[in-house]
């Protein structure tokens, strides 16, 4: 199962100033390359969850991971989240974050 992160509109310019604008330009261009990965992901035979990310908690996620933030850890979180909601074991590159870094 691989997770995806959706970012809500009104959330994108904070995403794009905590990214250091790593972000495609606009909303509508993240949307059309999360969509390409959607496909890519159902065309390799695999399953994909989108799970809703924020800007304050990944903040604090990357914080906690005492990283920089960047487009790899924003996967990372993605996963992070989607598999704690459902009750997955959780990867050891995520058992350094704190159960209530959420």
């Amino acid at each position: 199962m691989i997770f995806l992160p959706v970012i809500d509109p009104s959330d994108y310019d904070a995403f794009q100033r905590i990214l250091n604008n790593a972000l495609p330009g606009t909303y509508d261009e993240w949307g059309d390359l999360h969509v390409k990965e959607a496909a890519d992901i159902l065309g390799e035979g695999e399953e994909y969850r989108e799970v809703s990310v924020y800007p304050v908690e990944f903040a604090r996620f990357c914080t906690t991971r005492r990283t920089s933030p960047n487009l790899k850890l924003l996967y990372e979180f993605a996963m992070f989240k989607g598999l704690v909601a459902t009750r997955v074991a959780v990867p050891n590159f995520c058992t350094s974050v704190p159960g209530n870094a959420l």
